[in-house]
């Protein structure tokens, strides 16, 4: 997404779900886990305006903020 959104992409809203924990990890929520990687990407989504929306699925109550 990061790549679409450097390419040119306008997007309000991204939902963020089903990153699945491994080894070096941050566990978020039941559904996301960050890396570093994850977490640069979603942090430059944020500096282009991008809303971060994480939840499985999208009647899912939102359970995380990130900043």
């Amino acid at each position: 997404m990061r790549r679409a959104v450097e390419k040119g992409l306008r997007l309000e809203v991204l939902n963020v779900g089903n990153l699945h924990y491994a080894q070096g990890k941050r566990q978020l929520s039941p559904s996301v886990a960050l890396g570093a990687e994850d977490e640069s990407c979603l942090r430059f989504l944020l500096s282009k305006g991008v809303e971060l929306d994480f939840r499985c699925v999208p009647n899912d109550t939102v359970p995380v903020r990130f900043a």
